[in-house]
């Protein structure tokens, strides 16, 4: 009772200085507008490229959130992660060292420990789908907007998603212009920022745009028990990203540009504090191995559009690189508390090409339309090694044949895949009046896979061949119009798809080595509105999705042959709200607001891996072994319905609200951004198991105070992110594999920096 009662005078206190803040600056905003009675206070417009043409937010058919790059940098949003709580229906979560899983309304990834898999959210940068899980964890480099669309994805992407997808759109060269800036940032836990970009015209025709961001600070949390190091830091960043890109454009229909960019990290990794861990300081981890983390993600792409008399033809090629190298403390812990450890290493390089092209009709008239084609090619390899004892683990050249094993070897798996996929797609516009509009789409998709397994150097089992295939036809049917020029009412069907694939056991009992698709039918209401000439902007969106064959991660009585299964039926809905209030030219209030059921709804048994384990100890406190008939018994009776239980990945509320103001002072504009940013509370598994998967809701408060001197190059700020220092849990992830143990991420304490900006 204390502790919930402590928790609720929290959140009132952060509520109480939010509301005192907003009220501070609203009577702020309402002096200045008093002083200037003619401003402008309209909401502005927002452009978009969500569906391969541009339009605004307002008039788009479908739920749709930008953020623009003003945005991205006064809440600090530098990646995928801090996503969380800005976008309706959002979720980003950290699963085990180096994944992060993205879902949207609960349909995500549930799988990101199958290389094989793909995820339920598409993330693109510049119209290139990123293939690799891992890859998504990079920084946002010179970007000029982030669009995220809620809901099945396939008849205008050449990557279909059930979820969702998100779209990096980065700034590009332009011609005959000379301009950039350069941003150097200092704060809390020595963080030293800086970032920078120049456009550069080179001729008439040719423009060139360099950037460039580095980013580094000192550990949010510590390792206490590692061998000649106590206070090993975690969570520490050490980043450097770079991007050239180049601009043809001998007409004004004709381009060609092409760019590269290399993001790369290595640092100590996440801090990953096992819910067994008895420090309670959450950012005290007591763990003996010295965790490290590396990530390489390189990116090139080439875009050639072509404008013709009746449309716009469009060629987009990319080819990405991905490498990740972890050490890991598996168990979560310290062997001198838990006398034992169990240690592991993982290696995932992927190599990826992806072909688009796509005809988009350029002409008004009363049928607009878009074709376009799709090809994807990727290999990837994953590398796991496991070690356990009770000692540190030694010195090694990690082994590659039965010839060096080390004392302590546990286990390994090396599996290499390959990917191909193809898709053709179309979408249809019918203007039937100018205020009432159809759309319907078409997609065909076909996926082959191909995988080799060695596992256990061969000691026990030969190499496993799998092959798998899959093809779907998928659509989408939508009518919107316009009650008003302000205000258009939507309903829409779609049907998303995403390819099964393989699993990295041999001989498993209960799981199986091919797992099956999965695709989600959506049905989706909405409205766009905006009311008060203009002043205020309200998006609605009411959903119901059926979700079949949900893809997860299941366990199986043997040891090390668990793998992805698929649960028959789920059933989500919920609604969505975001909307923006200029409350004087001077003062603006932005909200949105997300509220989420999901139940599985057919009776399916499966097998949670902590429940495995606890039989498996049992079974060897009576002496016997993990493989004998006994203990495998004991395992299967430990299995349960998971009928009736929540989506995981799906936080029941959350939303955020922030206040944006701007004071005209005779040396210049002060502006500033207050912001309330609450994320609730959600189940990490399929299992809803109460200490291993109830992850609790947090709220952070942030803040943002910028100022830009009159006929000044040079512009000021000051970035508060978590202000009152909330330990909010972010994720709470069960090790699937191994040593079946159960972490939490915290989110990150209170930082405060502040940057200056040269701009020319």
């Amino acid at each position: 009772m204390v502790k919930r009662t402590g928790r609720r005078v929290q959140r009132a206190a952060l509520l109480g200085v939010s509301l005192a803040a907003l009220a501070t600056a609203a009577r702020a905003g309402a002096a200045a507008e008093a002083a200037s009675p003619a401003a402008e206070t309209a909401v502005g417009e927002v452009v978009v490229t969500a569906e391969k043409r541009e339009t605004t937010v307002q008039k788009a058919a479908l739920a749709i959130t930008a953020l623009s790059a003003d945005t991205l940098t006064k809440a600090n949003i530098t990646r995928l992660q801090d996503l969380n709580g800005h976008v309706p229906g959002l979720t980003v979560a950290s699963s085990g060292p180096f994944n992060q899983v993205l879902a949207i309304r609960g349909v995500g990834f549930e799988t990101p420990d199958n290389a094989s898999s793909e995820p339920g959210v598409s993330f693109h940068v510049d119209g290139v789908y990123i293939a690799n899980a891992n890859a998504i964890a990079a920084q946002f480099l010179d970007t000029e907007r982030v669009e995220v669309l809620r809901g099945p994805q396939g008849t205008v992407f050449g990557q279909s998603s059930t979820g969702g997808a998100i779209n990096l759109i980065s700034y590009k060269p332009v011609i005959g212009a000379f301009d950039g800036h350069i941003d150097a940032s200092y704060g809390t836990y020595n963080l030293v920022k800086t970032d920078g970009a120049v456009n550069i015209p080179l001729t008439d025709q040719f423009a060139a745009r360099l950037s460039f961001e580095t980013d580094r600070h000192d550990g949010f949390a510590r390792e206490l028990y590692v061998p000649g190091n106590p206070g090993y830091q975690l969570d520490d960043e050490n980043n450097f990203a770079g991007k050239a890109a180049v601009l043809w454009q001998p007409t004004n229909t004709f381009s060609v540009l092409l760019s590269a960019q290399e993001f790369h990290a290595q640092h100590h990794g996440p801090a990953m504090k096992s819910i067994y861990d008895p420090d309670p300081d959450p950012r005290q981890i007591s763990q003996d191995l010295p965790n490290t983390y590396y990530l390489d993600v390189f990116l090139a792409t080439g875009e050639v559009k072509w404008e013709l008399p009746f449309a716009t033809l469009k060629s987009t090629t990319g080819y990405q690189r991905s490498d990740n190298v972890d050490d890991v403390d598996n168990d979560r812990l310290a062997y001198e508390i838990h006398h034992y450890y169990d240690d592991a290493y993982w290696y995932n390089p992927s190599h990826t090409f992806t072909q688009e092209v796509n005809l988009t009709s350029n002409k008004p008239g009363p049928v607009d339309w878009l074709v376009g084609g799709f090809y994807l090619h990727e290999t990837a390899t994953l590398r796991f090694y496991e070690f356990e004892g009770t000692d540190a683990d030694p010195t090694i050249t990690f082994p590659t044949s039965q010839a060096n094993l080390p004392y302590n070897y546990n286990y390994s798996v090396f599996t290499n895949f390959t990917r191909e996929s193809y898709a053709a797609y179309g979408q249809t516009t019918v203007h039937i009046m100018p205020w009432l509009r159809v759309t319907g789409g078409l997609r065909y998709s076909q996926e082959r896979l191909y995988s080799v397994t060695n596992t256990d150097f061969l000691l026990y089992s030969p190499l496993t061949y799998l092959v798998t295939g899959s093809h779907e036809l998928t659509g989408k049917v939508e009518v919107d119009g316009d009650l008003t020029h302000a205000n258009m009412l939507y309903a829409s069907w779609s049907r998303g798809f995403k390819p099964g694939g393989v699993n990295l056991n041999n001989t498993p009992i209960l799981a199986p080595q091919i797992f099956k698709p999965e695709t989600v039918s959506a049905f989706e209401v909405g409205s766009k509105n905006r009311f008060f000439d203009n002043r205020l902007t309200l998006n609605l969106a009411g959903f119901y999705y059926d979700y079949k064959e949900f893809q997860y991660e299941e366990e199986d009585p043997l040891p090390y042959q668990g793998g992805v299964s698929n649960i028959p039926d789920a059933h989500i809905y919920g609604f969505e709200g975001e909307g923006s209030f200029a409350i004087t030219s001077a003062l603006r209030l932005n909200a949105s607001l997300t509220r989420l059921e999901g139940t599985f709804t057919d009776s399916y048994v499966a097998l949670d891996p902590s429940l495995a384990a606890a039989a498996r100890a049992a079974g060897a406190a009576l002496g016997y072994g993990p493989y004998s008939s006994y203990t495998i018994a004991s395992v299967l009776a430990a299995a349960q319905n998971t009928k009736g239980n929540p989506v995981p990945k799906m936080p029941d509320w959350q939303g955020s609200v922030n206040l944006e103001h701007r004071l005209a002072l005779p040396t210049g504009v002060l502006s500033s951004r207050l912001e309330l940013v609450y994320r609730g509370s959600y189940v990490y598994r399929i299992f809803d198991t109460a200490a291993l998967d109830n992850v609790p809701s947090y709220e952070t408060v942030n803040l943002n105070v910028e100022y830009k001197p009159n006929n000044s190059h040079f512009k000021y700020s000051i970035t508060a992110t978590n202000l009152f220092n909330s330990s909010g849990i972010e994720s709470r992830y069960s090790n699937p594999f191994g040593s079946f143990t159960t972490d939490q991420q915290y989110i990150p304490p209170l930082q405060v920096f502040g940057t200056v900006r040269y701009e020319f």
